[in-house]
């Protein structure tokens, strides 16, 4: 069993820790991904950009006001520049070693953050040996569709945030998930996903209600900040569905 079939496998619901465990750690960092994997999440989401010198580095905006306090806009720089950067006092890691430090011990969901983005996410992902550790989710269909092209092994994902959703558009393009701001995880398109032949997973999920009341609609996977949150809330649920 590998990849995503191992990954859901006889879980209530999959943790997946959000830019790392962006609540408990700062996010996208190596820091995050190690805390992820110590509270017990199943898997991490990670957010990619290319710099000027097509270096795949794991961070969510281009510019770095938010994070690191500087106006620098990542994708116009070479990862030289960014080095001595600091996000709450972690650097800002590259693909590479991201999936290197995780590759053995967690799966890992890439989200493109920009369309062209794909084809070096896919290199490091080769390189590194983490075909069957890993998703690629995006909010745009095209690199998905792309992906899927030359690398049909690798599962992928849509994102989505307004109604009427992905679903149907997902299964016509071959998708294996579907991944919509938790509102839009109703039962009734839970259940529409998994006639089809889908996974749903929805982000972000902090509220401890909202945990409980997805596990109930049968939700596959709950991406959230706090993963220890959800491990526990997990743990408790199972124990009374026995």
């Amino acid at each position: 069993m590998r990849g995503l079939d191992k990954l859901f496998y006889e879980k209530l619901f999959v943790v997946i820790g959000h830019r790392g465990a962006a609540g408990l750690a700062p996010e996208n960092t190596i820091a995050g991904v190690l805390k992820a994997i110590e509270v017990g999440a199943d898997a991490v989401e990670i957010d990619v950009q290319k710099t000027v010198d097509d270096v795949m580095i794991v961070v969510h905006d281009e510019d770095l006001s938010r994070v690191a306090g500087t106006n620098i806009n990542v994708r116009n720089v070479r990862y030289k520049d960014l080095e001595n950067i600091r996000v709450s006092g972690e650097k800002i890691p590259t693909l590479e070693e991201v999936l290197t430090v995780s590759i053995d011990k967690i799966f890992v969901f890439i989200e493109i953050k920009n369309r062209g983005d794909e084809e070096k996410t896919l290199d490091v992902i080769r390189s590194v040996g983490a075909s069957d550790r890993v998703a690629i989710i995006s909010f745009y269909e095209e690199p998905l569709i792309k992906i899927k092209r030359c690398s049909p092994n690798i599962p992928v994902g849509i994102i989505y945030y307004q109604p009427p959703g992905k679903i149907i558009d997902a299964k016509k393009n071959g998708f294996e998930l579907v991944l919509p701001r938790y509102p839009l995880a109703t039962e009734k398109s839970i259940e529409f996903a998994h006639r089809i032949g889908l996974r749903m997973i929805a982000w972000t999920v902090n509220d401890e209600k909202w945990i409980r009341e997805l596990a109930s609609r049968k939700i596959d996977g709950i991406t959230t900040d706090y993963p220890d949150k959800a491990v526990k809330i997990r743990r408790e649920l199972s124990k009374t569905m026995k």
